[in-house]
């Protein structure tokens, strides 16, 4: 998270070295965020952050704290509540133009 320097048709600075590092950490199909990020996005309905304790990376002076982003298997599907039944419908209805009193 941060502005990264726009130089010519490239972007340099911190926070383009920091991502990279960060996504080096990551296997095929994690999503690996630094903490500045987590505490950016905050809590997401469904998603979980995983903490992986504090990395050294590459041309990063302090060790950083890393999450993995991941979905909570357990809620991937949407909720039967009656009030996510409830919102269906009222999507459903505005979307075909009809309301109900």
């Amino acid at each position: 998270a941060g502005e990264p320097i726009q130089q010519e048709r490239d972007l340099i600075g911190q926070t383009v070295n920091l991502t990279e590092r960060v996504m080096e950490q990551a296997q095929g199909g994690q999503t690996y965020v630094s903490e500045v990020v987590k505490n950016l996005a905050g809590p997401l309905k469904g998603f979980q952050y995983v903490a992986l304790g504090l990395r050294r990376l590459n041309g990063i002076r302090e060790p950083q704290a890393l999450y993995q982003f991941q979905r909570i298997e357990a809620l991937a599907s949407p909720l039967d509540s009656e009030v996510d039944a409830r919102l269906r419908r009222l999507q459903h209805q505005t979307e075909e133009g009809t309301s109900t009193p």
